[in-house]
């Protein structure tokens, strides 16, 4: 059982040496992102509750609780650190195929009165069929973009699972940790 993940800035850059800790009532698991962001914790047993803390080298961190490891081998979670200015947008553009079911959807909403969903938007790559629709069953992405009203710190966790299946656990988390100067 593997958490394997990724970390970047707003510019999708990858941040090297973030300290990664997950804690599932019994066991600290740690990692550490490498020159490419990535990272990887072991051990996590399917189906259990955890928490994941992950912390830049400029003591900025991130901590969110509920995660839960599926009954598969691997879950995989990506995650931003942002600094944007109030009154500015953030878009976040996640990997997506919509015609399986699945699709993100916030788990942890933030700090609304500092960062707040303008609209979520559901794509396809730029391939069309020759009938000049979209190409079903495509991988795409969701864009969902957001607005700085205030200064302050918001952190997200989004999901992406199936709606309808709530008690089954997603397939991946993302968490966007963002600071409104």
């Amino acid at each position: 059982q593997k958490l394997e993940g990724m970390v970047t800035d707003q510019n999708g850059v990858p941040i090297r040496g973030v300290k990664v800790n997950t804690w599932d009532g019994k066991t600290l698991r740690q990692a550490v992102s490498d020159r490419d962001g990535k990272f990887s914790v072991s051990g996590i047993v399917p189906g259990t509750f955890f928490a994941v803390r992950l912390t830049r080298s400029t003591c900025e961190t991130v901590r969110m609780e509920g995660l839960r490891f599926p009954d598969n081998e691997k879950l995989f979670l990506s995650a931003e650190f942002v600094q944007i200015s109030a009154g500015s947008d953030h878009i976040v553009k996640l990997p997506s195929n919509p015609s399986t079911g699945y699709s993100w959807t916030a788990l942890v909403k933030g700090r609304e009165d500092i960062l707040s969903l303008k609209e979520k938007i559901t794509g396809q790559p730029d391939d069309k069929s020759e009938a000049g629709g979209q190409l079903k069953g495509r991988p795409g992405y969701e864009t969902w973009k957001f607005s700085a009203l205030a200064t302050g710190r918001s952190d997200l966790l989004l999901a992406y699972r199936r709606s309808w299946e709530g008690s089954v656990v997603p397939l991946r988390y993302h968490i966007c940790s963002v600071t409104v100067r």
